[in-house]
């Protein structure tokens, strides 16, 4: 289990306003067996709060709860699934696979997604779809991700986590 507290505050010209809210969310580790393979579970609520007040305009936070599973199929493999449900839009679904190659010290990774969300909001015929690789040595670890954004272009990431 987990959870934060965040004061937002937001300034417009010379309106300003501020709020406070909490995100909180669970895992329940290998919770159960599909196959050979077990499965994790998860749930989350985030930006449970009261509405950001600027000037004399409220508007509520963007609350969502969302629950997923991610099953182990093999040492090698994995598949991820969520389910979001935002206040105020559509519910939408997120898939996911990582493959997982080992030697020794060496670990590499290819992912691939994909997320609902993205696929209504934007054109083009690779919108909703998502490409990653990740290479990991000792307490150090490469990712790089591609996420088409449509009409918008490309979006390129690349993280690097030191693991102390």
């Amino acid at each position: 289990m987990g959870g934060d507290a965040k004061f937002i505050r937001s300034v417009i010209a010379d309106a300003h306003g501020q709020t406070a809210a909490v995100d909180a969310g669970f895992q329940a580790p290998r919770a159960a067996m599909l196959g050979d393979g077990p499965v994790d579970f998860g749930a989350d609520i985030t930006n449970l709060g009261g509405p950001l007040t600027v000037g004399t305009v409220g508007s509520p936070l963007p609350l969502k709860v969302a629950g997923g599973a991610y099953w182990h199929a093999t040492p090698e493999a994995g598949f991820a699934m969520d389910l979001n449900l935002p206040e105020g839009n559509s519910p939408y679904v997120t898939l996911g696979f990582e493959g997982t190659l080992k030697t020794g010290a060496l670990s590499s990774s290819l992912r691939l997604g994909f997320n609902q969300e993205n696929l209504q909001s934007q054109a083009g015929s690779l919108s909703g779809m998502s490409l990653g690789a990740g290479i990991a040595f000792r307490q150090m670890t490469i990712d790089y991700a591609w996420v088409p954004l449509g009409l918008l272009g490309d979006m390129n990431r690349i993280s690097i986590l030191f693991r102390f």
